[in-house]
């Protein structure tokens, strides 16, 4: 029998990627708040200081 492991994380298109690093770095040029929505977890409010440039994101 399997177990329910609960809701399935959504996954993003490569556009959808592209289009988040995009604000993320426009956020961390403006130095304003940002609001971020972590999948299944609590929002968290604050501002980015620093982004590694070389994370990529895997697309699943």
């Amino acid at each position: 029998m399997a177990k329910d492991k609960g809701p399935k994380r959504p996954t993003r298109d490569e556009y959808v990627l592209e289009e988040l690093g995009e604000r993320l770095v426009e956020a961390q040029q403006e130095e304003g708040t940002v609001e971020l929505q972590i999948w299944n977890k609590e929002p968290v409010i604050g501002r980015i200081v620093k982004m590694d440039s070389r994370t990529k994101i895997n697309p699943r």
